[in-house]
């Protein structure tokens, strides 16, 4: 009934039906993938000595860590609020974060950050359709500061003496391959269907951010330094 309220009132709106599916199959792989995961890493810790780990551990190392991880989030933080469509306070967002991170104990990774910044930045009083739009502009930041390390450090590890990590036929074998594979996919229609639904509904709602956010240099140099920051100090703390 209400739905059909909904229709009548506004009828050019476009509807979809809703899916009552409580449980999906990929929902129970998910489930039995976790308790493998489980249960092997219990497995591997059943043999370490958390305690030895503790107080041998050189607490000079230690807090070096602990600095890198704790400016992770101070760049996380600027990431965000550099493509914030509101303003934020900065203490705030810092904590955000950290829930960010407590949530992505119990979901992927990406969806506890996306969904907790998210709801965050429609807290703070953005609409709910710029403020996703924002996260995922923030997430093209990152994955485009991945691109420049990768090209970076492959120049300057390529540049020094010494025995390759990776031979470079294994590289070529494996660049090959991987294009090989994507290219049999691209070729089946209902694949490209499928990359193309997935794909357009995200650049519909981020490129219009992002074209925003292009006319503040000041908010662009905050975003790329902040995402290079973020993946430098994980390394860092690594």
């Amino acid at each position: 009934d209400l739905r059909d309220a909904v229709v009548s009132a506004f009828p050019a709106a476009p509807t979809e039906p809703v899916r009552l599916e409580r449980t999906r199959p990929r929902t129970v792989f998910a489930f039995f993938a976790l308790t493998i995961a489980l249960n092997i890493l219990l497995g591997q810790l059943a043999s370490v000595n958390l305690a030895s780990i503790v107080t041998e551990a050189d607490p000079k190392w230690a807090a070096a860590a602990m600095v890198m991880s704790l400016l992770t989030y101070v760049a996380a933080t600027t990431v965000i609020s550099s493509l914030a469509p509101v303003a934020l306070r900065w203490i705030r967002t810092f904590l955000t974060q950290f829930a960010a991170t407590f949530v992505s104990l119990i979901a992927p990774a990406a969806v506890g950050n996306i969904g907790t910044n998210s709801r965050y930045l429609q807290q703070a009083g953005a609409r709910p359709a710029v403020a996703i739009a924002s996260v995922g502009a923030t997430q093209i930041f990152v994955f485009a500061s991945y691109v420049i390390l990768v090209i970076v450090f492959g120049v300057m590890t390529g540049k020094q003496e010494g025995p390759d990590l990776i031979p470079d036929t294994t590289v070529l074998l494996v660049a090959a391959g991987t294009v090989g594979v994507a290219a049999l996919l691209l070729a089946i229609p209902a694949t490209r269907r499928a990359i193309g639904s997935r794909i357009s509904p995200m650049l519909s709602t981020t490129w219009p951010r992002l074209l925003e956010s292009a006319r503040q240099p000041r908010r662009i140099a905050m975003g790329v330094g902040g995402a290079l920051l973020l993946n430098l100090t994980y390394a860092a703390a690594l």
